[in-house]
């Protein structure tokens, strides 16, 4: 392809690159940015009281999450584990993703902790 100055050559350009890159990338969420959603089914006891932590702190989440956070923290190897200190700095990790809750918006963030605080009361 050979490109020109004309602006009809550049708008072909764009548009074929557009059409390209959107047959091969996938729509993220909105919200999302570059981040996928991990797979909240295989999140950790660790993990989980963790990101329970990060989202009461920031009021993202209410209810019954101290409680289940609580619960968790009594497994044992819970407390002071790696995925646990990472769940707390807002680090979400499960099955081999992670999702650093910074990078998302506040409407992502309340979603992802209402659904860890679902999957975390499995693990109690």
């Amino acid at each position: 392809m050979v490109i020109t100055h004309s602006g009809r050559s550049l708008l072909l350009l764009a548009s074929f690159l557009a059409a390209s890159a959107s047959a091969q990338m996938p729509t993220m969420p909105k919200g999302m940015g570059n981040m996928m959603m991990p797979d909240i089914s295989k999140i950790g006891a660790g993990n989980a009281a963790g990101v329970l932590g990060y989202c009461m702190k920031n009021k993202l989440v209410g209810g019954d999450a101290s409680s289940v956070a609580n619960g968790l923290l009594k497994k044992p190897g819970v407390q002071g584990s790696k995925p646990y200190k990472a769940g707390l700095g807002g680090t979400l990790l499960s099955g081999g993703t992670s999702l650093p809750l910074a990078n998302v918006g506040t409407e992502m963030k309340s979603k992802a902790c209402g659904a860890v605080l679902k999957q975390a009361k499995h693990l109690l």
